[in-house]
C-alpha cells in the first residue's frame, strides 16, 4: 500500500454513506441539532432572482454572522451568488441538464484564493462524486452501488501538495442494507481505526427510532479505544409540529422542537443538557430558528 497515508479523510470529502439514497438514521440523531440563534428568509425578486437571506448567532462565542445568497437559472444552468457580513464573495454555477443525473458544479471565490470543481452521477444503481481543488491540491473521489436493498460505498482523495499530507487518504467502505421499516448501516475508516455502525426503525408513519454505535482508536503504540453510543427519535405529532430527542452515553440529553406556525413560516427550538456537569459553564445549551419564505 505504498503512497497511501493513515490520516482521516479531507473535510472536502464526504463519507461514502452521504451517497446512499437515504441515511434515516441521520434524521433522528444528527439534522436539526443546532444551538445557535438563527433567522432565515427566503423571497422572490424580478426576473426570476431567489433571495436568501440568513443571520446567526454561533453558538460558542455569540458572534453573528450574516449571509445574503442570489440564485438565478440561465439556460439550464444555475447561478448562485453569496456575500457575507465580512464581504467575503463566491459565485457558483450548476448545469444539471448535460445528461440523465449529471451534473457539474465550479465554485470560486471572488478573493481568486477558493475554487473547486465538483461532477456528480446519480442513476437507479450507480452514484458517484469526484472534486477537484486547485487551492488544496486535493482530488476525491466516492462512489456506491446498490443492488435491491443493499448498498456499498467507498471514497478516498488523493492530495498533491508537498509535506505530510501528500498521497492517497485512507480510504473509507461502507454498506447499507434496507429491509422494511428498518435499516441499518455500517462504515470503516483509517483502516479500523474508526467504525461506526447506525440502526433506524420506523414503528408507524410518524414515529421512528434511531441508534449509533462510533469506537474510535488513538494512538500508535499505546492504542486507547473509545465507544460513544447514542439512541433518538424523531415524533410526528401533527402535520404542522415535529419533535426529536436523543440521549448519548455521556449523559448529554437534546431536543428539537419545530413547528409550522404560518404556510410559510417555521420556529424551530433546541435545548441539551450535559448531566454529568450541570454545574459547569455551558452544560445547558438554547437554540431558536425562524425560517420564512417571503
Amino acid at each position: 500500500l505504498m503512497g497511501i497515508t493513515r490520516r482521516g479523510l479531507p473535510e472536502t470529502m464526504p463519507a461514502a454513506p452521504n451517497l446512499f439514497k437515504s441515511d434515516l438514521a441521520q434524521k433522528c440523531l444528527g439534522d436539526d441539532y443546532k444551538y445557535e440563534g438563527k433567522v432565515e428568509a427566503k423571497s422572490a425578486l424580478p426576473q426570476g432572482v431567489a433571495i436568501k437571506g440568513t443571520v446567526t448567532r454561533a453558538e460558542k462565542d455569540g458572534k453573528v454572522a450574516a449571509v445574503v445568497e442570489l440564485k438565478k437559472s440561465l439556460h439550464k444552468v444555475e447561478i448562485v451568488g453569496k456575500i457575507d457580513h465580512v464581504g467575503a464573495a463566491s459565485v457558483s454555477a450548476e448545469h444539471a441538464s448535460l445528461s440523465p443525473g449529471f451534473t457539474v458544479k465550479l465554485e470560486a471565490g471572488l478573493s481568486g484564493k477558493s475554487a473547486k470543481l465538483t461532477a456528480d452521477l446519480k442513476r437507479e444503481l450507480l452514484t458517484a462524486s469526484s472534486s477537484f481543488d486547485p487551492f488544496k491540491k486535493l482530488i476525491a473521489a466516492n462512489g456506491s452501488l446498490s443492488y435491491r436493498s443493499v448498498s456499498v460505498g467507498l471514497s478516498s482523495s488523493y492530495c498533491y501538495a508537498d509535506g505530510k499530507q501528500k498521497g492517497f487518504a485512507a480510504p473509507e467502505g461502507a454498506v447499507q442494507y434496507g429491509g422494511g421499516h428498518y435499516q441499518v448501516s455500517a462504515n470503516v475508516r483509517k483502516w479500523g481505526d474508526e467504525m461506526s455502525l447506525r440502526y433506524h426503525h420506523s414503528f408507524s408513519k410518524d414515529v421512528s427510532l434511531g441508534v449509533s454505535l462510533d469506537q474510535r482508536t488513538s494512538g500508535d503504540k499505546n492504542k486507547e479505544t473509545n465507544l460513544e453510543f447514542a439512541v433518538g427519535t424523531e415524533i410526528k405529532i401533527d402535520p404542522t409540529s415535529t419533535i426529536k430527542a436523543k440521549l448519548s452515553n455521556e449523559g448529554v440529553i437534546s431536543a428539537v422542537y419545530s413547528q409550522k406556525i404560518k404556510p410559510n413560516a417555521t420556529v424551530k427550538i433546541s435545548g441539551t443538557v450535559d448531566t454529568s456537569r450541570l454545574t459547569r459553564n455551558n452544560a445547558h445549551k438554547i437554540g431558536i430558528a425562524l425560517l420564512m419564505d417571503l
